[in-house]
């Protein structure tokens, strides 16, 4: 997945963070539409890794959703539930300071 829609054309099956999560990008990103029952919680849940591209163009809200969102699936109190997350992207893009505050453990 990849949090801008270029980027995920680029990748095979590649879909955007908004699409994939169901983030509810007009209350910020705070929050996601998906029942923790709904057939694509299971399939999240099956998932071994999560290849996020672009991550650090992505908003905060959303990047601590998905780590909450995945920790309610797995029932694991651990980032992403406890899953492998490979988070790429161009990290010089932007300061390192907004990546420091996020509560990941």
């Amino acid at each position: 997945m990849a949090w801008v829609g270029i980027a995920a054309a680029l990748l095979p099956n590649g879909r955007t963070v908004a699409s994939i999560i169901k983030l509810d990008i007009n209350n910020g990103c705070k929050s996601c539409r998906i029942n923790l029952r709904s057939d694509l919680a299971k399939w999240l849940l099956e998932c071994e890794f999560v290849l996020w591209d672009e991550a650090p163009m992505s908003p905060k809200a959303s990047m601590e959703t998905v780590v909450r969102f995945m920790r309610e699936v797995t029932g694991i109190d651990l980032p992403f539930g406890g899953k492998v997350v490979v988070l790429g992207g161009n990290f010089r893009q932007v300061l390192p300071l907004g990546y420091f505050s996020l509560q990941l453990c």
